[in-house]
């Protein structure tokens, strides 16, 4: 006989969203909680690296223009570190997207803002087929 496990106890993949713009980090934070997945947040990429380091995610989502330590380079450091974690970037600016997708793995996939939380959440499950 084969045991199902409920749905409530199967782990959800654990996601650390990245924005200098607390508005944007709500909406994307409430919108993923609200699919099932554990959320946590920064407001730069200083932080980030500093919570990346201190606990194990399965995406990180980040902006790329942000104080301190932009999303370039937060993706770049983060790929090196921790080849496994998924990257998603998010951009509202052409020439930055272009950026991202120009470095070398830097990210698994790039968002354009504005987006709609069905896109976003798209990208997320896309993103987590790369880990299975």
């Amino acid at each position: 006989m084969t045991h199902k496990v409920p749905l409530s106890v199967v782990p959800r993949a654990r996601i650390l969203v990245v924005d200098d713009n607390p508005a944007i980090r709500e909406v994307v934070v409430r919108g993923l909680e609200g699919l099932g997945f554990l959320v946590e947040e920064a407001a730069d990429g200083r932080r980030a690296l500093d919570m990346l380091a201190a606990s194990s995610y399965d995406i990180l989502i980040a902006d790329i223009v942000m104080p301190h330590v932009d999303g370039v380079a937060l993706a770049a450091r983060a790929r090196e570190v921790y080849p496994f974690l998924r990257i998603i970037v998010l951009s509202g600016y052409a020439r930055e997207r272009d950026r991202a997708q120009n470095s070398i793995a830097l990210a698994d996939k790039v968002l354009a803002k504005p987006f709609s939380l069905e896109e976003l959440s798209l990208v997320v499950e896309n993103v987590l087929k790369l880990c299975s």
